[in-house]
């Protein structure tokens, strides 16, 4: 069975680097939210004639934010029955906060979750 493992972080912290290297020596397919939403939210911020580089605008969350995690876990998520993990890289700073409730919505979409503790 294969594994949906996240590499949480904000941003330049290393999360795309990580989940490359852990790639290259296990099968592992990695979805970068940055990279999967950069197309639409260029075409979005630009409509709204804003910076589509400005990713730690009020604007840019705002308009966004939540496209970008749909597309991504829609995408990781649709590949779960592959026979490599998925590695799914991206901030989710408010699933972060909450990961009772992510848990729960992720799991009614197919998702397996397993909360880490820290030691």
């Amino acid at each position: 069975m294969n594994k949906l493992v996240f590499f949480l972080g904000p941003g330049g912290a290393g999360k795309t680097t990580l989940a490359k290297a852990v790639a290259a020596r296990r099968p592992a397919a990695v979805f970068d939210m940055d990279i999967l939403l950069r197309p639409a939210a260029t075409a979005i911020m630009t409509m709204h004639g804003l910076d589509p580089d400005d990713r730690d605008s009020d604007e840019y969350k705002r308009l966004c934010r939540d496209l970008g995690y749909r597309i991504t876990m829609d995408a990781a998520l649709d590949n779960i029955g592959l026979s490599s993990d998925i590695y799914v890289v991206g901030p989710f700073t408010k699933e972060a906060a909450d990961p009772e409730g992510s848990a729960a919505s992720w799991r009614a979409s197919g998702a397996h979750w397993r909360k880490s503790r820290s030691r």
